[in-house]
């Protein structure tokens, strides 16, 4: 099948075979049309970004604004907490005119995961113990969008960017920057939920950002055998057929022949056109014919038709929304709700007494225990990991976080409600609970139907908190 496909793209013509070889020509401009993402000069620096799709390379995954740049730069901060007027001397936002440079980069891996571990971003991606699994949503999505469940061991990307301008504000770490958040993240901060922050301003927030435009073909397949030289044939038949569709040049469709399952996913971000494609190899080993016209994407790539495409200093540390928080019980939220994330925000978990009233009446550290007779009740952490299959099967229950609520599911459609009952799911607040995190380690439970508190210790329902005695731990299964 012989594809054409014309748009304006990113100037990088890549000529060789190997990583180390590989060399972008930059081509002449030509005259800008569109503007492909933006809010005026600063464009997207200072908003949060959605680091579970993405590497900073797309503006689809930027989020709501965080700080407020006019502020910023007059020096105007201001505590997060009390709102106490701080004096800073006034700095300016670094602006980096970059002429239509041009780098090409690379990332190899044996699934999408080990591929994003070798895209070099310095983000933060630990919480506590907990790695997240940053960059990989979108990659996924793409593989998903070719319709096909192969499998695969080969992952490759080469990007190739044509940079116009690097932004930077004058200080990137959370430590300073609190003092200028927007009146709207402030206002947020004291009346939405850990997830809804986490839903409506990203992950991360971009202090240090990168514009131009950016060609990317991302290869996936699957090897045919062991042989130790088969991860350098792969590589080297990607930046030939890379090579040869920026030149506009016939290539050979048998040069992925030695490996099944072979997709290419072509994708423009900036210019004056964004063009996606798929280039397939069919059940004999041969690849679709893919023409496209690369210069005149490229040309296209200004000023005026930059994207984001990345971050300014791959040096730059950019930090997790929840590490800008001095709160600790707003910043736990947040973490919980980022931690829960990649999993649809669902959780296997156990709920833990520090301190409490056990089914036998010992007085120790329990974990709460479904009872097919009777309410809920702590058992010793000891009997959990040491007591028979039958009794350790009581205890965990999948944690599902909405947006101003909890709910503790076990079975198919069981939930716990105010009775301390696992009963069928009934939509309404007797199974929906809150939780409030008094600091990165402990917290309190409220049911939303009687709007009391559940006691730890004793676990009985009370209308207001006066001691450690009502204080939760979650623990992962």
């Amino acid at each position: 099948m012989n594809k054409l496909i014309t748009f304006s793209l990113l100037s990088c013509l890549i000529l060789s075979c190997t990583d180390e070889e590989l060399i972008i020509d930059q081509l002449k401009e030509s005259t800008p049309v569109t503007r492909s993402a933006g809010d005026g000069n600063y464009d997207l620096l200072g908003y949060g970004y959605n680091c579970f799709y993405s590497d900073f390379q797309d503006p689809l995954y930027a989020k709501a604004k965080v700080i407020d740049l006019e502020r910023l730069q007059k020096g105007l901060g201001r505590d997060p907490i009390t709102g106490q007027e701080v004096i800073f001397t006034p700095a300016d936002i670094e602006t980096s005119i970059l002429h239509g440079k041009t780098e090409t980069k690379t990332a190899y891996g044996s699934s999408i995961y080990t591929l994003t571990e070798n895209l070099n971003i310095h983000a933060t991606a630990n919480i506590g113990d907990k790695i997240l699994k940053l960059f990989s949503l979108d990659l996924e999505a793409t593989i998903n969008s070719g319709g096909t469940k192969e499998e695969r061991n080969a992952f490759y990307r080469v990007d190739a960017l044509k940079m116009t301008r690097r932004l930077t504000l004058p200080y990137t770490t959370p430590s300073r920057l609190k003092y200028f958040f927007t009146d709207i993240f402030l206002s947020d901060l004291k009346s939405l939920s850990g997830k809804e922050l986490v839903e409506k301003y990203g992950t991360h927030v971009m202090t240090d950002i990168l514009l131009g435009g950016k060609f990317s073909a991302f290869y996936t397949g699957k090897y045919t055998s062991t042989s130790a030289t088969q991860v350098q044939e792969f590589k080297a038949s990607s930046n030939f057929l890379m090579s040869s569709i920026t030149a506009n040049v016939h290539y050979d469709s048998n040069l992925f022949n030695s490996f099944n399952n072979v997709n290419i996913y072509i994708k423009t971000q900036g210019g004056s056109q964004t063009v996606t494609s798929i280039i397939s190899q069919d059940p004999n080993g041969k690849l679709d014919n893919v023409s496209f016209d690369y210069t005149g994407w490229i040309n296209s790539v200004s000023t005026e038709t930059e994207s984001l495409i990345g971050i300014g200093n791959p040096d730059t540390k950019i930090y997790l929304l929840s590490e800008f928080i001095d709160d600790p019980g707003k910043k736990k939220s947040i973490e919980l709700a980022l931690q829960l994330k990649e999993y649809n925000y669902e959780m296997e978990s156990l709920l833990m007494s520090p301190k409490g009233i056990l089914y036998n009446n010992n007085i120790e550290a329990g974990i709460l225990s479904e009872n097919p007779i009777k309410p809920s009740s702590l058992i010793p952490i000891s009997l959990f990991h040491t007591g028979p299959p039958a009794i350790k099967f009581t205890c965990p229950f999948t944690l599902q976080l909405e947006d101003n609520y909890v709910k503790f599911k076990r079975r198919d459609n069981d939930y716990l409600d105010n009775t301390l009952r696992y009963t069928p799911n009934k939509n309404n607040k007797t199974q929906q609970w809150k939780i409030d995190f008094i600091d990165d380690k402990y917290f309190t439970i409220k049911n939303l139907a009687n709007n009391q508190y559940l006691s730890s210790y004793d676990l009985k329902f009370y209308n207001e908190i006066n001691n450690s005695t009502f204080y939760w731990m979650l623990l992962k299964k």
